[in-house]
């Protein structure tokens, strides 16, 4: 039988995973977006910092959406996803 801790357990394991990938999406949509918007080829803290705290607002279907409209929609960031699911298990 599951006990209490149990279920404790895999919640905190199953919220720290959400919260890593909440984080690694954000990584993302930073380094595009700063490419876009030139900050690999001139320092700009204003835009770097605005780019960052939009990012830091955005909620997990926030940034999915934002990454989807940056690489190509659904399909693309689905197909990625499965590739990185398969190398890393």
């Amino acid at each position: 039988m599951t006990s209490l801790d149990d279920v404790y357990r895999k919640f905190g394991e199953t919220a720290e995973a959400a919260q890593l990938l909440e984080t690694e999406l954000g990584n993302i949509l930073l380094i595009v977006e700063g490419a876009e918007k030139g900050l690999l080829e001139r320092e700009d803290k204003e835009l770097a910092h605005s780019i960052l705290k939009k990012i830091e607002r955005s909620t997990l279907g926030g940034l999915l959406r934002s990454i989807e409209k940056k690489i190509g929609g659904p399909e693309v960031t689905e197909s990625i996803f499965r590739f990185n699911s398969q190398a890393s298990g």
